[in-house]
């Protein structure tokens, strides 16, 4: 019987291939600077993932991991700056980006040199329980201190969009509608994932994102 976590997976893989295109394609498209470059991370996170859960041992699991970190840490920070582009909110000067990006950027690094460095993760091992397989770790500061730069950014991104359904009406108020919807899955994903998700608990995360 085929693995339904698996093929799930990797259609995700393919719809986050598919996003990539379009955004790149459509690159002159007005307020799609931070969307082609989340579309090019984003992609990254999910065919990691992809890489992660198929592992048939340690070594392969974790480079599922390599891969997912070279986007994983951006796409929250990416997706707020996208929704201040979308309401017209000044840009951020270029010592506020290189302050927004640097926790993403050391915990990226980081887990590229594990176990030379372990600001990301402690301790790692392989799980699987039959159908899927997983790195389990510790938690490294660059880890939670990622964390908590992710709920900062969730927290913004979701101000921008509620005030907007608040204050405005017509065309503006239902596209604020459609990215609040949207908006739901993959934060009530990783949360579900991070705070309840036990060991081997497929993490719906990657999918939210491309849907």
């Amino acid at each position: 019987m085929p693995n339904i976590f698996v093929l799930v997976t990797a259609l995700s893989v393919v719809i986050a291939v598919l996003i990539m295109i379009y955004t790149i394609v459509n690159h002159t498209v007005e307020k799609t600077f931070y969307l082609i470059f989340f579309s090019v991370v984003n992609l990254f996170f999910v065919f990691g993932n992809f890489l992660e859960i198929i592992a048939p041992s340690l070594e392969a699991a974790f480079y599922g991991i390599r891969v997912q970190y070279m986007g994983s840490p951006f796409l929250l920070p990416l997706i707020y700056l996208f929704y201040r582009d979308f309401y017209g909110k000044k840009r951020l000067t270029w010592p506020q980006h290189i302050l927004l990006f640097a926790i993403p950027a050391v915990s990226a690094v980081s887990l590229q040199l594990f176990p030379l460095a372990r600001l990301q993760y402690g301790e790692i091992w392989y799980s699987t329980n039959g159908q899927i397989a997983s790195i389990q770790h510790t938690d490294g500061i660059a880890y939670l201190l990622g964390i908590a730069l992710n709920y900062v950014c969730i927290v913004l991104s979701l101000s921008l969009i509620l005030k907007s359904v608040r204050n405005h009406r017509g065309l503006k108020r239902r596209q604020s509608v459609v990215l609040l919807t949207g908006w739901i899955f993959p934060v009530a994903a990783n949360v579900s994932f991070i705070f309840f998700g036990g060991d081997n608990s497929y993490d719906f995360t990657p999918i939210a994102y491309v849907t």
